[in-house]
């Protein structure tokens, strides 16, 4: 009876989780697509489709869509870096699980925006799962793990960083704080006590061990910034470990899981560094400074302060009163208010609390983050002396979220055992903090930007089809010249759209298809040179030359000269889009349109 009663109660709490987890996924679907897609999303049409660095991720994810492409490989294309092809092996990326998860979506769709949108979606579910998974392991009851689960899926960092879409799939997150937890906890990670010797040994097999084990085998190919935190965090729990436990088995234990850590970033730049041993380093891709760090650095005002365009105007009126000297990408880490003075409240926990209980591990966790990712901290010291190719520390702020909400659940537990919630009191509790950190959290939605992200990408669509569908195969020069990565990547938009064309842009810089293609786009260019080098036209994106100014046209011709030369040269008017920011000359006489 009592076994019968035991299965029942374990199939019950088995059957409470799935729902928990199903209602958790409607509602952060609902939530998504009220305040973030809105009404007019559409997972075929980009969220944001400027000239800023999700065209590169949409590229990214048309790559690891094609068959040829396999995991940890490096990604190419044939149709970019024409007359040659692109091999992304100079460009260091260990994001193995998204791209096998992006693989995975393309077996639906090759479109790039649905694989991209679909992608996005998915780590918002993804965040909010773990989150709430990690919760429970640590006690906290479904009533809340869930909830604050939600909360954290949608913190400010998760959506404005769609054009870093790999920075979105933080969902292992919370599973690594786990195991940082457990790096400071009575009994060592990899080890355990032997009765017969009387010592501690080494154990890889305890349900913790393999749990640390294949969730850094994950995190390993979910990016090298969250990896290369959860390092320094490590060393640091390993260490608070070994002094306050007085067991060098915790420190042991944090060199441990760095390691395996270590070798799974490895594993996905193992086809970096196999291009690099046979093709030679080249100097000019993936350039940092230690003064990089000094400016994409983690600032606690841009934590504490409003987002901007907050929906309370009060809010957003002290957001516009603040101007930092640097903008860059951590201009938006908002915690929100609620997670804002749970972050406070840990800072005095760590102060004055105790350091082995959880809140006072997440206190110690919170400043090691601070003293090394804050601005002038350890973080520029590391560049400085050690390696600048880290240079964003701003990212470290959504480990100290998730120490916050982790803190606030346990608040809020601690308040449940006391009685000081009780059922009515604890349910208003919990309906006030998810709609108030949703509405705190969340920017309105406008549907102006949305519509003019589909009238963009519909027009780039319409006009790389034309030229696709009148010549099909073409090679084509695309001017003005621009390097290949991390400068602009707009003209990219071509490849995102086309099936069968060859884009010049795309060839690593400094290596010998980037150096062909600038030759051919120095002033005076010839178009004889051009035909030669096997190309079928010429595309111009007239934005550019707006844009980039001085920089072209030192050593380019500009867009008049150009304009003046092809007419006379071709004798023809260009095909343009809709705006007119791109034109396309064919240049093959078989090939060219009648004369004006």
């Amino acid at each position: 009876m009592k076994r019968m009663k035991q299965i029942f109660l374990w199939k019950n709490k088995k059957f409470l989780d799935f729902f928990y987890y199903s209602l958790t996924a409607l509602v952060v679907s609902w939530i998504f697509f009220y305040c973030v897609g809105g009404p007019e999303f559409s997972f075929d049409i980009p969220l944001r489709y400027i000239d800023a660095d999700e065209l590169s991720f949409l590229a990214i994810a048309k790559m690891a869509a094609q068959k040829q492409w396999i995991p940890f490989t490096d990604l190419f294309s044939p149709y970019l870096g024409a007359p040659g092809t692109l091999d992304m092996g100079d460009f260091p990326i260990s994001d193995y699980t998204h791209l096998i998860l992006m693989k995975i979506i393309s077996f639906f769709s090759q479109s790039p925006s649905f694989i991209y949108n679909t992608f996005y979606f998915i780590t918002f579910i993804l965040v909010a799962w773990t989150c709430a998974f990690a919760l429970r392991k640590f006690h906290i009851s479904r009533f809340f793990a869930f909830p604050l689960g939600i909360i954290y899926t949608f913190m400010p960092y998760h959506y404005t960083r769609y054009e870093h879409i790999f920075l979105c799939g933080y969902y292992m997150v919370p599973l690594m704080t786990m195991i940082l937890i457990w790096g400071c906890s009575c009994k060592p990670l990899f080890f355990k006590y032997h009765a017969m010797t009387k010592k501690m040994q080494w154990d890889f097999t305890s349900k913790k061990a393999s749990f640390a084990i294949i969730t850094l085998m994950i995190a390993g190919g979910c990016g090298v910034y969250y990896c290369f935190f959860f390092l320094w965090l490590m060393m640091g729990a390993g260490i608070s470990g070994w002094i306050y436990r007085k067991s060098r088995y915790h420190f042991y234990s944090g060199i441990t899981s760095c390691a395996i850590c270590v070798s799974c970033v490895f594993l996905g730049n193992f086809s970096y560094i196999h291009y690099k041993i046979q093709n030679g380093s080249n100097p000019q891709v993936a350039r940092r400074t230690h003064g990089e760090s000094e400016i994409w650095t983690l600032k606690l005002s841009q934590m504490l302060l409003p987002q901007e365009n907050h929906r309370i105007k009060a809010f957003s009126t002290i957001k516009n009163k603040y101007k930092p000297m640097i903008y860059c990408e951590g201009v938006n880490e908002y915690l929100g208010v609620i997670p804002s003075l749970g972050f406070i409240v840990l800072l005095g926990f760590f102060l004055f609390g105790k350091r082995f209980n959880l809140t006072g591990r997440l206190g110690n966790l919170t400043f090691i983050s601070i003293l090394y990712a804050t601005t002038g901290g350890f973080s520029v010291l590391f560049a400085l002396f050690i390696n600048p190719q880290i240079r964003s520390h701003n990212r470290i702020s959504i480990f100290i979220a998730f120490f916050v909400i982790l803190a606030i659940g346990s608040f809020l537990q601690y308040f449940l055992r006391k009685g000081k919630l009780n059922g009515k009191i604890s349910a208003m509790t919990l309906a006030s903090l998810l709609i108030f950190s949703i509405y705190d959290q969340t920017t309105p939605y406008t549907s102006i930007s949305q519509l003019q992200n589909k009238s963009n990408y519909e027009s780039d669509a319409s006009f790389v089809h034309q030229i696709e569908t009148l010549y099909p195969q073409s090679k084509i020069l695309q001017l003005p010249y621009m390097s290949f990565p991390e400068r602009t990547y707009e003209h990219l938009r071509g490849f995102i759209h086309s099936q069968n064309l060859y884009w010049s842009f795309g060839s690593m810089r400094g290596r010998k298809d980037d150096l062909e293609y600038k030759r051919l786009s120095t002033k005076p260019i010839s178009l004889k040179s051009i035909e030669d080098a096997g190309f079928d036209g010429i595309w111009i994106y007239r934005r550019m030359y707006q844009y980039y100014g001085y920089d072209i046209t030192k050593f380019q011709p500009s867009e008049e000269e150009l304009k003046k030369q092809l007419y006379l040269e071709l004798g023809i008017l260009p095909m343009t889009n809709r705006d007119n920011s791109l034109a396309y000359y064919p240049l093959k006489s078989n090939k060219t349109r009648e004369k004006p």
